[in-house]
């Protein structure tokens, strides 16, 4: 016996798509300045060289392409400002920034599972551009916190 429910034609393509990132049809990528879309093509062509899945380097180039835009639009317009792109300080409160606009501010306010996402992708961004991991990355917000424990609590501490 067959169902009679048809399958959609993407069901029957072998390329793996998720219904998290795909996009519907005729959506078109954000828009970047010239400047932006050349960087995002060199970190396309570095994605292209690392064993990360099809979907994975997707996704990723989606949310940096979204961080960028959102850069273009607030953190270049203030005068005086460090570049994101080129300053670790800059970057940092620019990522935190980010994070409070989509949890908060953004005109679709997304899950934290989202922003994670995100801040997974952006952190991968500046590891491959050589600025170092961004201040939400595990590793560096435990220690953050080990750093401001007074000493006379944290020699009491027991593992």
């Amino acid at each position: 016996m067959t169902s009679e429910i048809p399958v959609p034609a993407a069901a029957e393509s072998d390329e793996p798509t998720s219904e998290i990132t795909k996009r519907s049809p005729g959506a078109r990528p954000t828009g970047l300045p010239g400047d932006l879309t050349a960087l995002l093509a060199g970190y396309a062509a570095e994605l292209a060289d690392t064993t990360l899945s099809a979907e994975t380097c997707r996704t990723y180039i989606s949310r940096v392409r979204q961080y960028l835009a959102w850069l273009a639009a607030t953190h270049r317009r203030r005068p005086g400002d460090q570049d994101p792109l080129a300053s670790p300080k800059a970057r940092d409160f620019a990522v935190r920034d980010y994070r409070r606009w989509l949890l908060h501010e953004g005109p679709i306010k997304r899950s934290v599972v989202y922003a994670n996402s995100a801040l997974t992708a952006i952190d991968d961004f500046y590891l491959r551009r050589g600025l170092g991991a961004t201040p939400t990355s595990g590793g560096r917000r435990r220690a953050r916190w080990r750093s401001w424990v007074p000493a006379s609590r944290a020699a009491g501490r027991r593992r």
